[in-house]
């Protein structure tokens, strides 16, 4: 027995969840860019250790992220900033260091202000705004949330590198409520469909079941008012509903809600059941 259910009486309602992270070298290879003004050369330009040119991903990070502070605005810079008009959350030097979470670690993006980064001697923090604070408010970097990167833009030298660092921050993903609102009403889901309530196999004819009560009474499930009248304790009257399927519109099965405890379908009164579950 099928019943289709109007949209008007299902809901769905998105919500945030998040996961704790920390990070080390085990897991993101730290990369570094630097700036070099002479004509590229692929044989002896520097390279990263996973073989990725310092040239190339530094011009690539400063073209997305880090153009003229006195130019940018919301339609040509990438990520958040805490003012289009500061001249100081996107200065960018001449060496930088790169963390690249991988997007499984980061799901839809990091929490806002949940980011924490110690390398060396330094810990740095963000400020919800993209930038990258120190215990001293210096400004050390910029973290990019719907990319899952850290990019370190100063104070980044060859006797400061983040090959060794810990890094913790929260990821985010969202997480769909759905409530579905199920009415029965009195002449719906009276009828067993379990095969022992027929007669044969071909599930037609509602088998008759002799009185508990009064052997010489017979009822069945399909004659609910004289069944009623001759077994008070209703035992064969009505059936029990103990799962609901949810079907999508080519009638497969896309979810099963199994009940606390059998409920009794009566024809005297309908049923209402709510069933939730997150996608």
């Amino acid at each position: 027995m099928i019943k289709e259910i109007p949209k008007s009486d299902v809901v769905v309602r998105p919500f945030k969840v998040y996961k704790e992270w920390t990070l080390d070298g085990d897991n993101i290879t730290p990369l570094y860019g630097t700036l070099q003004t002479d004509l590229y050369d692929g044989d002896t330009d520097d390279t990263n250790s996973d073989g990725t040119s310092k040239r190339t991903l530094y011009d690539s990070l400063k073209a997305q992220f880090y153009l003229n502070p006195s130019t940018s605005s919301i339609l040509t810079e990438v990520g958040k900033r805490k003012s289009y008009a500061s001249t100081d959350e996107r200065v960018i030097g001449e060496t930088i260091g790169v963390l690249a979470i991988p997007q499984q670690n980061y799901g839809e993006g990091l929490k806002i202000g949940s980011v924490k980064l110690e390398y060396g001697s330094i810990t740095v923090t963000d400020d919800g705004n993209s930038n990258l604070i120190d215990s001293a408010s210096n400004h050390k970097g910029n973290v990019f949330y719907d990319r899952g990167l850290i990019v370190l833009t100063a104070g980044v030298t060859d006797n400061v590198t983040i090959e060794s660092f810990d890094l913790s921050y929260r990821s985010t993903m969202t997480i769909y409520e759905n409530e579905v609102f199920l009415s029965v009403n009195e002449n719906e889901f009276n009828i067993s469909q379990n095969p022992s309530a027929y007669d044969g196999t071909n599930r037609i004819k509602l088998k008759t079941i002799q009185s508990t009560i009064d052997p010489t009474t017979f009822g069945g499930f399909g004659e609910y008012d004289y069944s009623s009248s001759v077994d008070v304790t209703g035992s064969y009257l009505a059936p029990f509903i103990t799962t609901i399927g949810l079907y999508d519109n080519e009638l497969n099965m896309v979810a099963v809600c199994k009940l606390p405890k059998p409920i009794k379908s009566l024809p005297d009164y309908p049923l209402n059941f709510i069933v939730r579950f997150d996608t």
